[in-house]
Order: structure tokens, then sequence, then C-alpha cells
């Protein structure tokens, strides 16, 4: 078993790096892997509630995650210059810091940027 952080840097739709990010994560949990997932920048727009996708479910995808066992962060200084706040936020998702991270990837296997 491993573990992974995955770093999300990447707005939800502006290409497929989140759906792909999802994905890895479920493929990881599915083979009993830790998966923790850290969103950065406009990474943070992936935990928005109730967003309009056309082609994926990525707040769907993003429950599952959850639901299976992956920890979510969102970097509270990038939710504040983005104005995502916990209350427009899905269930589950944590408000972090640098320092979190920093004990994250520390903590981990590997680290994956999407």
């Amino acid at each position: 078993m491993a573990k992974f952080t995955l770093v999300l840097t990447s707005s939800p739709y502006n290409s497929q790096n989140a759906y792909n990010a999802l994905r890895f994560i479920l493929a990881s949990l599915a083979e009993d892997h830790v998966v923790r997932l850290f969103l950065l920048g406009d990474g943070v727009y992936l935990a928005q509630k109730d967003q309009k996708g056309q082609t994926y479910q990525l707040e769907k995808m993003l429950r599952e995650c959850i639901e299976f066992g992956c920890n979510v962060m969102a970097c509270g200084v990038c939710c504040d210059e983005r104005g995502v706040t916990l209350e427009n936020m899905v269930e589950n998702v944590k408000i972090a810091s640098m320092t979190d991270l920093v004990g994250w990837v520390t903590d981990s296997d590997s680290v994956l940027n999407f």
C-alpha cells in the first residue's frame, strides 16, 4: 500500500486535469492505497458545490473520492483570493495551509501534480 498526495492547480473545466486526477484517486482507492488531494490556486474551484459541468460530473466524482477515504484540503489563501468559502464547498473538504501540504508531502511515497 502506497501513500499518494495529489496537488491540483488547474481549474476544473479549463482542461482534463481535474477529471484525470479524480480518476487516478478512485483507481488508487480501489487498490487500497492512501490518497490525499490538495487543491491549490485555481484548483480550489473543484471543491465548489453545484457546478454545472457539461461533460464530466466532477462534483459527484469528488464526493465519491471523499466517501471512499480520500482526504481533501484546499489552500486557505487561494480560497480567500477566489471567494471560495466552507459554505459553498463540498462537505468534508477542509481549509488548509502550506504547512499542511508540507506535512502531506513529507509523509508521502509519491506526489503527483495535476
